[in-house]
């Protein structure tokens, strides 16, 4: 166990393969039954990361050795250009930190040629050696998660994602139709078995798909998930825009999460908008956002905690230069701390339809946010409402365009995004002040080298996002 910010968390170290009973347990011991292990984590920028390991060499590391990674790759930019991060620096050198693996996310890789290769999502140690380090994304997750189950609640949700796909020829990104097919059957057709192979490989990393169909932009596809509780919502995620990246580059294509990746200014961004509800922690479990055909005070409270802490929120749910071009009326994202039944034009959609059809759509974060990070402010904004005290303080509920709404606006530009979210005291001390600090730190330097031209689109990212 690890104590982070009063909380402990339960470590999930490196598992002796003799021990049964638990799915933890379970996945150390599959691991044996592949030909390579990955060990996979994210970054601040929701970018996959690993080491690989052969398992004819890997089953004492299985059992008990520890398995190290460069500290500093919290901090590296998109394009892995390393930021030094003043508490990684000793006498100069950048630390090693170790590899936490999570047995209960193993998972066999889909078929890839001859070799079995398995994957296990790790989160990282702390400097010290002895814990988890409180700044990694998936262990704020975590230990939000575990405040907001004090509090008699667990949280169910599905992020929704909007992809480019298309393919890089002569340095130039060109999409796989040109069409502006939105919900085309025949534009479909051109990708539909492509489509159906990949639900294949989402589903052996355990994601049910929902729904796929075109959206608006060239070569753009949405695709959405069943929910799921707790930390699955991000692990699963987070696993889809790996899985849809990798199959993709099998074939030969690109598919990209990046904002805005084709210069038209007619079609619709890349979001990722995220769909989630409360429900209580207790025998009967139910829907903490639905009451008597209505939205009950605990989703007033906590759509309240989602606008209040908005603009420190935007650099969260929109981290990248690109993602700015979408922050304008009309584009069916937000420019406001909005929220209204049904609609798009707010910030949070809400939707009421019974107890398992009533959640709160959160349309602010686009599809280049990690999804542990969306998770994190909205856990962190949330629960800070949910402890007000005295009436909801909400503005009115949009009836109409919420872009007419005379309400708080968003920032439009990253370093605005990040600044609000430095001076928002509530969210520095929910999410830790070092990782504020190492977080802002990563994406202005971005900012600095791209001399703060906020609607930019490094070509580079379009590969890793």
């Amino acid at each position: 166990e690890t104590t982070i910010q009063g909380r402990t968390l339960a470590c999930s170290p490196l598992l002796s393969m003799d021990q049964e009973g638990d799915e933890g347990m379970k996945g150390a011991g599959q691991a044996t039954e592949v030909d390579y292990l990955r060990y996979e984590f994210t970054d601040y920028h929701g970018i996959s990361r690993s080491k690989v390991v052969p398992t004819r060499r890997s089953e004492g590391r299985i059992r008990s050795e520890k398995l190290f990674v460069y500290g500093g790759v919290l901090g590296m930019t998109t394009t892995s250009e390393p930021v030094m991060l003043d508490d990684l620096l000793v006498d100069g050198c950048c630390r090693n930190v170790r590899l936490l693996p999570q047995w209960e996310t193993f998972r066999v890789l889909p078929p890839n040629g001859k070799y079995k290769t398995g994957r296990v999502l790790c989160e990282l140690g702390d400097l010290a050696g002895d814990g988890f380090l409180n700044a990694y994304p998936r262990t704020m997750c975590r230990r939000l998660l575990g405040e907001l189950e004090d509090m008699g609640y667990s949280i169910k949700g599905a992020f929704e994602y909007e992809f480019t796909l298309g393919k890089m020829e002569n340095g130039a990104f060109t999409p796989f139709f040109n069409d502006r097919p939105t919900f085309s059957t025949t534009v479909f057709a051109h990708c539909e078995e492509l489509l159906y192979d990949l639900d294949r490989e989402l589903q052996v990393m355990g994601i049910e798909t929902n729904t796929f169909n075109l959206e608006y932009g060239k070569g753009q596809i949405e695709i959405t998930i069943k929910p799921v509780f707790g930390i699955e919502i991000a692990d699963q995620a987070f696993t889809f825009r790996t899985t849809v990246k990798e199959f993709f580059a099998r074939k030969g294509l690109l598919a990209t999460f990046v904002c805005r990746p084709l210069k038209d200014t007619k079609g619709a961004s890349n979001g990722g908008h995220f769909n989630h509800s409360l429900w209580a922690k207790s025998s009967d479990s139910r829907s903490a956002f639905f009451n008597d055909g209505e939205l009950s005070v605990v989703a007033h409270r906590w759509i309240s905690g989602i606008l209040k802490h908005s603009k420190g929120l935007e650099a969260l749910f929109a981290p990248t230069l690109s993602c700015y071009n979408r922050v304008k009326p009309w584009s069916w994202a937000p420019v406001n701390a909005s929220w209204g039944g049904e609609n798009r034009t707010a910030a949070v959609r809400t939707k009421v339809d019974g107890e398992d059809g009533t959640y709160l759509e959160c349309r602010a974060p686009s599809a280049s946010a990690s999804p542990y990070l969306v998770l994190a402010g909205v856990l962190a904004a949330g629960i800070n409402g949910l402890r007000t005290t005295g009436p909801v303080e909400l503005p009115p509920e949009s009836q109409a365009s919420a872009y007419e709404d005379e309400t708080l606006k968003l920032p439009t530009s990253l370093g605005e995004s990040l600044q609000a979210l430095e001076e928002d005291a509530d969210l520095v001390r929910s999410l830790g002040p070092r990782f504020v600090k190492w977080f802002k730190t990563v994406k202005e330097h971005k900012l600095s080298k791209d001399n703060v031209d906020e609607k930019h689109v490094d070509l580079d990212d379009l590969s890793l996002l």
